[in-house]
């Protein structure tokens, strides 16, 4: 299970370099939430928290606004994919729990 744990905090990682490089580009008055990587790795973070409405147009004063919008596309679906992957888990082991001290219940009364 570790594995798992580390496949969902690194596969969202993986946007945040693209996103610094596309940000580079960036021209506008305000500054930009891609501005250095340690910003960008908290800028991918509110993203996944879905408060993106800033962020997103910002996409307009890079170069490459379509291809910001296709990341932020994949981005998006990934963390919906990776949030419902964790709650299937959850819900498979609380299931397991409640069947393991079911099973525990009925040894008990027999062997009284």
């Amino acid at each position: 299970m570790p594995h798992k744990r580390l496949t969902t905090f690194l596969l969202p990682c993986t946007f945040i370099r693209p996103y610094y490089v596309i940000f580079l580009s960036y021209k506008a008055d305000k500054p930009s939430f891609f501005d250095d990587p340690i910003q960008s790795v908290l800028a991918m973070f509110i993203m996944s928290l879905s408060e993106f409405g800033d962020i997103y147009e910002q996409f307009h004063h890079t170069r490459h606004q379509n291809i910001a919008k296709i990341f932020f596309i994949m981005y998006m679906a990934l963390v919906a994919l990776l949030l419902i992957n964790m709650l299937i888990a959850m819900m498979g082991k609380t299931y397991q729990d409640i069947a393991e001290r079911k099973n525990e219940w009925m040894r008990q009364r027999r062997s009284s």
